[in-house]
């Protein structure tokens, strides 16, 4: 498992700051020890139709000159809207968004099944408080099965471009409308493509959720991760998180015993308030990017020590740890451990992945693909014996 750098962390929306440019982004990312970037395709940084050929390129080169990853292109869309028109230019921009993660050789699009936006509020700093309410009204008169064949038709008009582009679909368990992550789950088995997986977040799961169950469940269909919340040091010298859901052990511990592969992407995603050093605020005025800075830093800090805690704990249990390095091809196929988590959890069914093409029944590859892989084996010289 890798860091990465969410950039809605730097919109200058939550804190009272300027936006940074997504080369400033990167720098970021580098200097506070992350190995990847998440970079959002929305102003101020990567809204598709501002970025021409030339300005894809030059975000190609500084990743290559810093040696920073990208590791996904998040979208922010709404795949339940009711409203025709709406719904159509939702697919519209998925469609774009999808054309900028090709261009910028991004493995993963994160996408949502449904999003309220964010308005301006009267102190001109982002607000969810106000948009939530509306989108609400607007989807108040459709059933659960409404809303997610409204979520699985799009998914499934999007996942063929995404195939041909060589990008992952990762659909976040985030609400409105997504109510628990098994939500997410009955989406991916409808659309049933092998490039539309889940990106369960322990911060959006709900109250009451049981976290292992949850990345269990999920196992090798678990492609992004995203978290958040804020940390302080303790007189130990060992950081704790203080806000949003907390259980990072139980979190972390399960993810690797599912094998996962991919990125864990902080994201500074709420108001940012003047806060002392043992968490407690000092004001409603939100503070500088500094306090950004400064939680960004101790986020990465965060997770390395969380991921060192949970392999001691699993080692110390006497359970096998699966190569948790993240490449192309690996990420997406089922570790062993992966295959005995959905075991854990109650589920037998073979997962699709990108690696290995399943036939549309879902059935293993026929006898005569088997015949014919046999007969090359055979033909294939034979090492001497020394």
């Amino acid at each position: 498992m890798r860091l990465a750098l969410k950039g809605v962390s730097y919109t200058g929306i939550w804190y009272n700051g300027p936006a940074l440019s997504i080369p400033a982004i990167i720098d970021r990312a580098k200097r506070f020890g992350f190995a990847g970037v998440e970079i959002d395709a929305k102003r101020p940084q990567a809204f598709p139709p501002d970025l021409d050929a030339p300005a894809r390129e030059e975000i190609r080169k500084k990743l290559a000159a810093t040696g920073i990853e990208l590791a996904a292109v998040a979208a922010y869309n709404n795949l339940m809207e009711p409203i025709h028109e709406y719904y159509q230019m939702n697919l519209l921009y998925l469609r774009e968004a999808l054309a900028l993660a090709g261009d910028l050789r991004a493995k993963v699009l994160r996408v949502f099944a449904s999003w309220p936006m964010i308005a301006t509020g009267a102190d001109g700093f982002g607000n969810m408080q106000l948009t939530k309410p509306w989108f609400a009204e607007r989807i108040k008169h459709l059933s659960h099965a409404a809303k997610m064949e409204l979520v699985i038709r799009g998914l499934k008009d999007l996942a063929p471009r995404a195939e041909k582009l060589g990008v992952t679909l990762a659909l976040q368990n985030h609400g409105p409308g997504i109510e628990r992550y098994q939500d997410v789950l009955e989406i991916l088995d409808a659309v049933r493509s092998p490039v539309v997986k889940a990106c369960i977040d322990l911060q959006n799961l709900n109250a009451g959720e049981n976290v292992r169950q949850a990345v269990l469940e999920t196992g090798a269909r678990q492609t992004l991760i995203h978290y958040g919340g804020e940390f302080r040091r303790r007189p130990d010298g060992r950081l704790e998180c203080f806000l949003m859901n907390q259980d990072f052990p139980t979190y972390v511990k399960a993810l690797l015993e599912i094998g996962y592969r991919g990125f864990l992407s902080f994201e500074f995603c709420h108001r940012c308030q003047k806060r002392d050093a043992q968490g407690n605020k000092l004001a409603e005025e939100l503070a500088g990017i500094e306090r950004v800075d400064e939680q960004v830093q101790l986020a990465a800090e965060f997770m390395r020590q969380t991921i060192a805690e949970a392999r001691a704990a699993l080692a110390a249990e006497g359970k096998p740890l699966a190569d948790t390095e993240d490449t192309r091809e690996d990420a997406a196929t089922p570790s062993a451990p992966a295959k005995a988590a959905r075991r854990v959890a109650g589920r037998q069914d073979e997962i699709p992945t990108t690696s290995v093409q399943p036939c549309a029944c879902g059935a293993k590859k026929p006898a005569k693909a088997k015949a014919a892989k046999a007969a090359k084996a055979a033909k294939a010289p034979k090492a001497k014996k020394k």
